[in-house]
């Protein structure tokens, strides 16, 4: 092929939809989220379970934070973790880090499960 046959600029170019529009279109106002209020009959993994599946996470992301929940309460001597604060979160993180050797990623997922 050579460079004369390939025009993207000129006259044998689709137009696409960008060559239409004048200015750029605003995006539409993003909602805030809602806080889901679980069941409070139901037991706290479960509460866990039916917040996730109200954020439509995957089934995948749902037992992956319902496990690294489990482990934290476990961790921390199965205090429930209305007791807890940031200073057992910080102590779970580094305990990963240190003694588990986890990557930073996992760090992150297990912060996101513990706060949500």
């Amino acid at each position: 092929m050579n460079s004369e046959s390939f025009r993207p600029e000129g006259p044998g170019r689709r137009p696409r939809a960008a060559d239409f529009r004048s200015e750029p279109r605003p995006s539409p106002p993003r909602r805030p989220l809602e806080r889901y209020v679980p069941n409070p009959k139901l037991r706290f993994l479960d509460q866990c379970r039916e917040v996730t599946r109200s954020r439509q996470f995957s089934l995948r992301t749902e037992e992956a934070y319902v496990d690294l929940i489990r482990r934290f309460i476990v961790w921390n001597g199965r205090r429930h973790p209305r007791e807890m604060g940031a200073a057992e979160v910080r102590a779970f993180l580094t305990h990963l880090a240190a003694e588990r050797h986890v990557g930073a990623s996992t760090q992150n997922q297990v912060l996101e499960a513990v706060e949500s």
